[in-house]
């Protein structure tokens, strides 16, 4: 086994100052926005990720990254938001950041719930529960970290 990662760390640590423009993302290593838990957030984190990871120059990743992006957002969307009001980082909020270091970048959602993701068998004839399975096959890794008082980031690595 190699060195430790170096994103969980990152994750826990303090945050960057939210919806910080794309463009500004050019000289930071870690960039967060917050998006309603709502249906647009797919695309609206696939369109950031993109940018992103452009203005980054890891264009590379960024077709496998907005595939990733919108399992995990979908996933945040519809099982990690409880139906009490919103508040920051709680409620129908989902935070997303992308993290960098070298030639590897992080993407994470933070949503408010504690329960983890389980990946299971793929079945053919349904209309869903394919998504990690996704986010398995088009990342490095991914995993899932506890965000106390309440919630969890998804990460998934690409490199």
């Amino acid at each position: 086994m190699g060195a430790a990662p170096w994103w969980p760390e990152a994750l826990r640590s303090g945050e960057p100052p939210a919806s910080i423009a794309v463009e500004a993302a050019r000289g930071r290593g870690d960039v967060a926005f917050d998006l309603p838990a709502a249906p647009g957030a797919p695309g609206a984190a696939r369109e950031i990720g993109a940018r992103v990871l452009g203005v980054w120059g890891m264009g590379g990743f960024v077709g496998d990254a907005e595939l990733v992006l919108s399992e995990l957002v979908t996933n945040a969307v519809r099982h990690g938001t409880p139906g009490e009001a919103a508040s920051y980082g709680y409620g129908n909020v989902i935070r997303i950041r992308f993290l960098r270091r070298g030639r590897q970048a992080v993407c994470a959602v933070q949503d408010a719930s504690v329960l983890v993701p389980a990946p299971r068998e793929p079945d053919l004839l349904l209309e869903t529960g394919r998504g990690l399975h996704l986010v398995g096959c088009f990342s490095r890794e991914w995993g899932v970290l506890p965000v106390p008082p309440r919630g969890k980031y998804v990460w998934a690595l690409f490199d």
